[in-house]
């Protein structure tokens, strides 16, 4: 948690100075051109970070060939991608029509870069490297920040210092993870067996194969909006939008640790005790969502106007037009996860791919005539129809009832004043 808070005082601080220093628009045309390498990963991960991380943890597999498949692989994919992008860049539905095709050019290596991140990151996972993917993450923030800062506000190279870099950054923390993992390499391998290429590449994508269907659906109802408000709107309401959007993905800080830990908890768990667990998570973020979305609500405009300018004025509305979603996402998430660690990842990938149908019909109702509050709603509204969703499915799946999953009760509470309490306590103890 101390790591995700350092991140994201290092991403708030690199995001003011792109905000900034960029405008509106150009802040716009800098979040179209960095969906190049997460759309590319989207469409051509095909689960095979998942299966990583499988095969690191049981050991059946060296490290070695499982680093020269997953580089291999990246390598591939990216090459695959980047051409099929290219080829549809200029099209009607493409997020980068109209951009500046140098800028698309300048932004493709990190395409590459973003498909060995990940992989690198999931085979020290794999391997309890968590410390290593920890620094990772603070690297990526801190070079973020000096190297915005520098070729921003010292070279004031604009659009194109931006991208550079966060092409920069994609390169410092590959850079990183590659030699993390060659240690790995170097390590003992004890007792693993040495297989086919073909047949690993096979058995990790009939593992991860869910895994991927489930990131895809996810990524996309989520980044939908944005698509037609591209389509629709000139790029200084893209802008108004991203940053809201940029600032609901932060909330988010709080809520992914519980998340992350609950998938291997659940999994290894009596089914009884997974439930509750569950449960209790469901209850306790929808008491903490109610205070942070009543703190946002109240101090959201003099944040956004103090830290990005009085420019970015429009953005207040729009992200207001966020908060229920940001209220309700976190419900939704973790019942997701829920039933993916059950073995049950078919009923997940379910209710991700009918929110990415309901985001596609209220996108196109609500966006062309309220513009950025309009695909704020949509993302509020898709939120909470894929939570809604979920919820009838683990209702009818764990034979749970509503009140256990929605209604807080007192130990709830309790619990909740007892770690801060806690936590209190223990930093009050490291200042003294």
């Amino acid at each position: 948690m101390v790591v995700r808070g350092l991140v994201l005082v290092l991403n708030l601080g690199s995001g003011v100075i792109t905000a900034r220093w960029l405008g509106p628009k150009n802040m716009g045309v800098y979040a179209l051109v960095v969906l190049l390498p997460a759309m590319a990963f989207r469409f051509g991960n095909l689960g095979f970070g998942s299966a990583a991380t499988f095969y690191a943890a049981r050991k059946e597999v060296s490290n070695k060939a499982l680093l020269s498949v997953c580089l291999k692989l990246g390598l591939f994919a990216s090459i695959i991608t980047g051409i099929m992008f290219l080829f549809i860049r200029n099209r009607s539905f493409s997020p980068w029509r109209g951009i500046d095709f140098r800028l698309f050019l300048l932004f493709s290596p990190s395409v590459l870069f973003q498909f060995w991140i990940f992989y690198l990151s999931r085979i020290l996972n794999g391997n309890l490297r968590i410390l290593q993917v920890n620094i990772s993450s603070v690297i990526n923030g801190c070079a973020m920040l000096i190297f915005k800062f520098a070729f921003l506000v010292i070279f004031d190279w604009g659009i194109w210092g931006a991208l550079i870099a966060a092409e920069l950054t994609f390169l410092a923390v590959c850079s990183y993870l590659f030699w993390q993992a060659r240690l790995l390499v170097k390590e003992p391998a004890g007792d693993v067996h040495e297989c086919h290429v073909g047949e690993l590449v096979k058995s990790m994508w009939q593992y991860g194969r869910w895994s991927y269907l489930i990131m895809f659906t996810d990524y996309f109802y989520t980044q939908l909006p944005l698509f037609f408000l591209k389509n629709f709107f000139a790029l200084d309401i893209v802008g108004y939008y991203s940053l809201s959007r940029g600032l609901e993905d932060k909330t988010r800080v709080l809520v992914l640790p519980f998340s992350a830990m609950l998938y291997p908890f659940n999994a290894s768990s009596k089914e009884t005790d997974a439930i509750n667990r569950t449960n209790m998570l469901c209850r306790t973020s929808i008491l903490a969502m109610f205070f942070l979305t009543a703190t946002l609500f109240l101090f959201a405009k003099w944040f956004i106007l103090l830290m990005y300018g009085q420019d970015y004025l429009p953005s207040v509305g729009v992200f207001y037009a966020l908060l229920f979603g940001i209220f309700i996402w976190p419900l939704g998430n973790f019942l997701g996860v829920h039933l993916a660690a059950s073995g049950k990842p078919k009923l997940t990938f379910f209710a991700n791919a009918v929110a990415l149908c309901f985001a596609g019909v209220i996108c196109y109702f609500v966006i062309p005539p309220y513009g950025a509050v309009g695909a704020s709603v949509s993302v509020s509204l898709t939120y909470s129809f894929r939570a809604f969703v979920q919820l009838i499915i683990y209702l009818k799946v764990t034979k749970t009832s509503v009140a256990e999953v929605l209604c807080v009760k007192k130990a709830d509470i309790a619990y909740a004043a007892d770690m801060i309490g806690k936590i209190m306590k223990r930093l009050n103890t490291k200042t003294v």
